[in-house]
């Protein structure tokens, strides 16, 4: 009979790797006192901050305390999903996941797993927040390059790949969104309310829509749901995700981030700090549903090997290595897309990111230089010592908090569009003549906003910029920025000079959204790029654009330019990728993961406060196809060197895509064409390749809202593979 604090004579059970793991976790269970339980539900603040004063660099996104006395590490989670996040030098900055998943390769989805982990285990951490896999409903979502598609199908099979290679490494892997996540307009809401937006669905759209790819890989990776046989975790989502203490308690919350005092300065409690402990007290949460919680940290930590092979670096570490930049090229150089070097790209990118920002993307990742004073007339500014403009006007010193507006005249020099930010960590708006120009909230994590308008030169124009302390993300910067771009006349008549004599013009345009700031100026690209095109264009038809983009966008100038190259964000390495792609030593061989509309006005909006997800399945190229919209280019699109008559190249071999989709019969009321898989094929010049794709059972059901549970559904047949919708 062995007993429960040891497996043999020399070591407890719960670090014996041959032990069983659940009989492992609950031998660690034992051994834990009651304030320890509830230590371990939400983020411990003291530890995290230890951890960065230790590492003289920056912090985790959170900490769970581990026990020393008992031989176990900390819980230490880290932001992704492009590498290694939270401000951290010395990674690697990989391709975007929306470029990733234009390869349709689990391969490399696998090993980008496996990389991913590997810096995250040099830097200290051993939970990988990763990856994203909500789907991706409009293009106006500043996360949308964060996405892996707008397909579930295509969705869940790369999460699936990637969660399998980040837990090959000895570590935990963190899927994110859970589930109905589609926007940052008001995600967060407004302190002290904090009114967030409200994300309706019918049952069937989040079972065949939002929730595949998150039970996907819950079944096949156990990376959240009891129905789905989930044994895990599931943590809220740091500081505005959770909204109680009993409901989410008792309802599977597991985890609350980031815990304690960080909370506080939104007026926020700590749901799981002594409220938890009031609710066991007074039966509303039984004790053993704590326990439980714990349970479903520890046992993940302890199947995949995390407790017994702890990450051994730190923040300060080296964790960039020469095998990781080569593959951070190969994801590039095999997922560039063409679809059909003036402007703003530069070819420097930068070793240190958080989120998607890249040095290439200023200055539309950045704020517009602040606005002179010479464009300025007439601003008086009136102060309030709270947040919300009310009261006596503050006439004395600077208070501690305060709000305020701005009000005076702005002075355009020229006539032609205008380009305004605001950046800072506050509630601020900006309205000129009465319109509503740019929005900037907390939820912006301090990155700038921005709008356009168009003005007239000499012609004065009403300036109104109220803005509040309010509740911040960061307590770097409480003042806010204006700044101004006005189109650049003497850039364009620099570009349109060489363009006139160049053989061909390369133009690198892009846009720098990221999280916290939807598209406030549609599908264009920002700062006058689309305006430069066509005049550049004009030149000459001989013109390629290189698209850096976080995803579709309009293309007004597209009848005037001989090709696109598409390249998203597309990570550090995009120098060399871009030039061996360029001068054909490889052939583009990605697939478009979204829908390129041709208006604004097809695309599905970003709503302000309350979105009713009333297209039903009907999203992405399923709503194209159910109301027969023509699109700019189709999901699935893409054009590979080889398939043109280009005697110049000297290609060994070229890559591609096979794409199958299934119909269902009319009365099962799906969208026209579902895809159901897809197989990356390369093959050699002038050569034929027999590709073979397998589908599920599981993949020919659809939900049945009348019996609340899946029907199998015969396929009538199945239609187009490759280049649908050509």
């Amino acid at each position: 009979m062995v007993s429960a604090l040891s497996w043999s004579d020399t070591e407890p059970l719960w670090l014996s790797k041959s032990a069983p793991p659940e009989d492992r976790v609950q031998a660690f269970m034992d051994q834990l006192n009651t304030s320890q339980i509830y230590a371990m539900v939400q983020g411990d603040t003291v530890v995290r901050l230890a951890v960065m004063i230790m590492a003289l660099v920056s912090m985790p996104a959170s900490v769970i305390s581990g026990v020393d006395a008992l031989g176990i590490a900390s819980v230490c989670m880290g932001d992704g999903p492009v590498g290694v996040s939270n401000s951290m030098n010395d990674v690697t900055t990989f391709p975007a996941p929306i470029m990733v998943s234009s390869g349709s390769n689990t391969t490399s989805e696998y090993i980008f797993g496996q990389m991913l982990a590997d810096e995250q285990r040099m830097k200290g951490r051993n939970d990988v927040l990763s990856p994203t896999i909500n789907i991706l409903r409009s293009p106006l979502w500043a996360r949308a390059a964060e996405k892996l598609s707008e397909d579930p199908h295509l969705t869940a099979r790369l999460a699936v790949a990637q969660v399998r290679g980040i837990q090959s490494r000895h570590a935990l892997a963190c899927p994110k969104h859970f589930a109905a996540y589609n926007q940052d307009t008001k995600r967060f809401g407004v302190g002290p309310e904090y009114d967030a937006v409200d994300a309706v669905a019918d049952e069937r759209s989040m079972q065949e829509l939002y929730l595949p790819s998150f039970k996907a890989t819950v079944q096949e990776a156990k990376a959240a749901s009891n129905d789905w046989g989930f044994t895990g975790f599931i943590v809220a989502d740091w500081y505005f995700a959770q909204r109680s203490t009993v409901a989410s308690a008792n309802n599977g919350m597991d985890i609350s981030m980031p815990g304690g005092s960080l909370v506080d300065s939104f007026g926020l409690p700590a749901y799981y700090g002594d409220m938890l402990k009031d609710a066991v007290n007074n039966g509303s949460v039984e004790f053993s549903r704590v326990k439980d919680m714990v349970e479903r940290l520890w046992r993940p930590m302890f199947e995949l090997g995390a407790v017994d092979y702890p990450p051994e670096g730190n923040a300060a570490a080296m964790a960039r290595t020469q095998e990781h930049q080569d593959f951070a090229q190969e994801l590039a150089e095999h997922k560039y897309l063409k679809i059909a070097m003036f402007g703003r790209g530069a070819t420097n990118a930068t070793h240190e990111h958080a989120g998607l920002w890249y040095a290439e993307a200023h200055p539309g990742t950045g704020p517009y230089p602040t606005a002179p004073s010479s464009m300025l007339k007439d601003l008086k500014a009136i102060y309030w010592n709270n947040t919300n403009w009310s009261g006596n006007i503050n006439q004395t010193a600077w208070p501690d908090i305060f709000s305020s507006v701005y009000e005076g005249k702005f002075l355009p020099n020229t006539t032609g569009l205008y380009y305004f930010s605001l950046n800072g960590q506050r509630d601020a708006v900006l309205l000129l003549n009465g319109q509503h120009v740019v929005t900037m909230t907390k939820q912006n994590f301090g990155n700038p906003v921005s709008g356009v308008i168009e003005l007239e030169a000499g012609k004065p124009i009403d300036l109104y910029l109220k803005d509040s302390m309010s509740f911040s993300l960061s307590t770097s910067n409480f003042g806010v920025t204006l700044g101004v771009e006005v189109a650049n006349v003497a850039r364009n008549e620099q570009a349109l000079s060489l363009a006139r004599w160049a053989d061909l013009r390369i133009i690198v345009v892009n846009d720098g959204w990221t999280e916290g700031a939807d598209s406030n100026i549609g599908l264009q690209l920002p700062s006058g790029q689309d305006e430069l095109i066509t005049k550049i264009a004009s030149t000459s038809s001989k013109t390629l654009i290189r698209l850096g983009n976080n995803s579709a966008i309009l293309m007004s100038w597209i009848g005037k330019v001989e090709g696109i190259l598409e390249i998203w964000y597309p990570g550090q390495q995009v120098v060399l990728a871009l030039e061996r792609t360029l001068f054909g030593d490889i052939s583009p061989g990605g697939k478009l993961p979204s829908t390129f509309s041709k208006t604004l006005e097809e695309a599905i909006q970003i709503i302000d406060l309350e979105v009713n997800f009333d297209g039903g399945l009907n999203v992405g190229y399923k709503r194209f196809g159910r109301y027969r919209i023509e699109t700019l280019f189709p999901f699935g699109f893409g054009l590979a060197y080889t398939s043109f008559n280009l005697s110049s190249l000297r290609l060994e071999t070229s890559h591609d895509v096979v794409q199958l989709y299934v119909s269902y019969p009319k009365e099962a009321n799906e969208p026209p064409k579902l895809l159901k898989g897809f197989q990356k094929a390369e093959l050699d010049v002038g050569k034929t390749l027999q590709v073979s794709i397998g589908v599920q059972k599981d993949d020919l059901r659809m939900w049945d809202e009348m019996t609340g549970d899946w029907r199998l559904i015969k396929a009538r047949d199945i239609l187009e593979t490759n280049y649908v919708y050509l």
